[in-house]
């Protein structure tokens, strides 16, 4: 969870953006429709008590953002500020020890300064998670980030906002 955390942040710093689309938009960020909710490893989909984002969003690869550029971020050059400069994880990341995916709510990650959205909301947590030896995901997918501290249950969990 440290690497797929820190993954998150150095592609963060290069690029200007998160990994929060299936695809680029000329080299960039993608277009809202290519905006995904989660980024997964491969493993089999947790349970939840009640069908949610965490199982039903939409996803993306974290060798495709971390690995291979799949979306097709512009590339980080000599005279560039900003670019892709990975892979940010050298191997793949598969399963969990219970063969479950890890999973990153990455659509919550919100930019602004401090806990408040732009709109004067307060952010949501944004989680690296694995459902622990349960299988099943009991940590909200939207939390307020003021008050979200753990996760819920046996999940496993490392915050990123």
């Amino acid at each position: 969870m440290q690497t797929i955390a820190s993954s998150v942040t150095q592609f963060y710093k290069d690029n200007g953006f998160f990994p929060q689309w299936s695809a680029a938009n000329n080299g960039g960020q993608g277009l809202p429709a290519d905006k995904v909710d989660l980024l997964i490893t491969p493993g089999n989909v947790p349970n939840v008590a009640t069908a949610n984002t965490w199982t039903n969003g939409t996803t993306d690869a974290v060798a495709d953002q971390f690995i291979t550029n799949a979306p097709g971020y512009t590339m980080r050059t000599a005279t560039a500020t900003f670019g892709w400069n990975g892979p940010y994880i050298t191997n793949t990341i598969g399963a969990d020890a219970w063969n479950n995916r890890y999973t990153i709510n990455v659509g919550l990650i919100d930019t602004t300064q401090g806990t408040q959205t732009a709109t004067g909301a307060t952010k949501s947590a944004v989680w690296v998670l694995s459902a622990g030896p349960n299988g099943q995901i009991e940590t909200p997918y939207s939390q307020l980030m003021t008050v979200a501290t753990t996760a819920s249950g046996d999940d496993i969990a490392m915050r990123i906002q």
